[in-house]
Formats: structure tokens, C-alpha cells, sequence
């Protein structure tokens, strides 16, 4: 849960960071980047091109903080049917997203 909770405020501050006048606090835009805990779209709207098995994860991830956080389990049973990967992929997968994000972000900053 704590991972997916990372990856989402790491891409709503990559995507804040690449358009800073495009979201005002009482916009829509603004209402749509932050409700919610969509981390597939969120990574996806950063740029990056995220591929089969990235997707998978991130999924399971995305379902991991939506209830993880209020719950022991999921209160649907439909829920409880995690996207199936190998565990070693995950620290992979995990890693080399953090890493992309934050040279991304690290870009913007040097361009300042």
C-alpha cells in the first residue's frame, strides 16, 4: 500500500511539475489529478510508456491502496483477485518506475 501511495504522489508531482499553470486549486483538472488513487493512469499521464508487466503490477498495486488502507481485506470478493506476477518482478518493476520518475522530475528541475 505504502509503494502505490509513494508512486502516486511521485507522478501527481512529475505531472504538477511539467505543467504548473495548468492546474489551479479550484479547477477540474486540478479535482481529477487528485481524487482518487488511479496510480496506472497517473503513471501513465507522467509520459511513460509502461509495458504488459508493468501494468499488471501496478494494478495490484492500485488495488492494494484503495482497501489496504481500511480494511484487512477487500469488502468484494471481486477485489480480492489480485493481477497474478511473479514477486521477483516486482522489485524490478517497482525500482526502475521510481527511478524514471524521479530522473524525469530531476529534468524539469535543471531546466529551471
Amino acid at each position: 500500500m505504502l509503494v502505490g501511495l509513494s508512486l502516486e504522489v511521485l507522478a501527481k508531482g512529475l505531472i504538477i511539475a511539467k505543467e504548473p499553470g495548468r492546474f489551479k486549486s479550484d479547477s477540474k483538472e486540478w479535482l481529477r489529478l487528485t481524487e482518487g488513487h488511479d496510480v496506472l493512469r497517473l503513471v501513465g499521464q507522467t509520459g511513460f510508456t509502461l509495458d504488459k508487466k508493468q501494468k499488471t503490477i501496478l494494478e495490484a498495486i492500485e488495488m492494494s491502496v484503495v482497501w489496504e488502507g481500511k480494511y484487512p481485506v477487500p469488502k468484494k470478493r471481486n477485489k480480492m483477485d489480485f493481477p497474478l506476477c511473479d514477486p521477483k518482478d516486482w522489485h524490478e518493476t517497482i525500482t526502475g518506475l521510481v527511478e524514471h520518475l524521479t530522473a524525469e522530475y530531476k529534468t524539469i528541475e535543471d531546466r529551471k
